[in-house]
């Protein structure tokens, strides 16, 4: 479980990589309203990405150090001498 959201956790990086050089080829190449628009919505995204990167990485570590102990209760007839 713990590889699996490590794995997700690296995912989203790449993804706020290149979520990055995407926003910079729209501020160099793009200009007036369209730009205006995209990078209103866009300028948030990257926080929200690691957000949700550092969250990954947390559960991720909780996983990694969390123990289980197994109790199990076993019935047994034992024989007691009479009084």
């Amino acid at each position: 479980m713990a590889a699996a959201l490590r794995s997700i956790m690296q995912e989203t990086r790449d993804l706020m990589a290149r979520l990055d050089s995407l926003g910079r080829e729209v501020e160099v190449g793009w200009e007036g309203r369209a730009q205006t628009r995209f990078l209103q919505g866009y300028r948030a995204q990257p926080g929200v990405a690691q957000a949700a990167a550092a969250w990954l990485e947390t559960q991720t570590r909780r996983l990694e150090t969390t123990t289980v102990t197994e109790w199990e209760t076993v019935w047994e007839k034992v024989w007691t001498p009479d009084p």
